[in-house]
């Protein structure tokens, strides 16, 4: 009976210690996956790029900026996949490249002197860049009292688009007291009668 005693004794010591090395194994890598998850969090939040916005206001040339996290504000690499002269060195958070072919374009920014990997990568074509164009000249404002009409004629610079383009303009008319909307007219064209009433 003493036998069976120890050996039982025996055995539950073993079992206790395979359940406090399993234990520690899993503590261990819970601990291990936590930390390598942190550390991919806090490279992001370090000046990592993020937030690609591309406007153009010609059609010919797409002004791309991003933003960065935290305080890291030094050169960085700038690629564009899938183009010869495809990478830029620049010490600002912009960049000037000419319009591209239609499809999809893997655009990469990094930090020059930064190891730890706060690399970004996005993806952009000609749908994801905004056409803001430049505002219109206004050539000639007159007013006709006796008829309420303003007669305005503008220019759109709509020539130097490489493309033919529809552009509908948005003419609002405001009070100037308090900025009140007196009238609100979209057009197609750049020489019109505004009645005011």
């Amino acid at each position: 009976m003493d036998i069976f005693l120890y050996l039982r004794r025996l055995s539950w010591m073993v079992d206790s210690k395979r359940m406090k090395t399993t234990s520690n194994f899993r503590w261990l890598l819970s601990t291990f996956v936590l930390l390598y998850l942190m550390n991919q969090v806090n490279s992001q939040k370090k000046g990592a790029p993020h937030n690609l916005k591309c406007v153009t206001n010609n059609l010919q040339v797409w002004d791309c900026s991003w933003k960065l996290s935290g305080a890291s504000r030094g050169v960085h690499e700038v690629c564009i996949e899938n183009r010869s002269n495809s990478c830029y060195l620049l010490g600002k958070t912009n960049n000037k490249i000419p319009t591209l072919a239609p499809g999809d374009y893997e655009i990469t920014v990094k930090p020059l002197h930064d190891f730890r990997g706060s690399i970004s990568k996005f993806i952009l074509n000609e749908k994801n860049v905004s056409f803001i164009p430049d505002t219109p000249e206004i050539l000639n404002l007159s007013a006709d009292f006796p008829t309420s009409t303003l007669h305005l004629k503008w220019n759109d610079k709509g020539s130097v688009f490489p493309h033919h383009s529809n552009v509908i303009w948005e003419i609002k008319i405001l009070r100037k007291e308090n900025v009140e909307v007196v009238k609100l007219v979209s057009l197609n064209k750049t020489d019109f009668f505004l009645p005011v009433t």
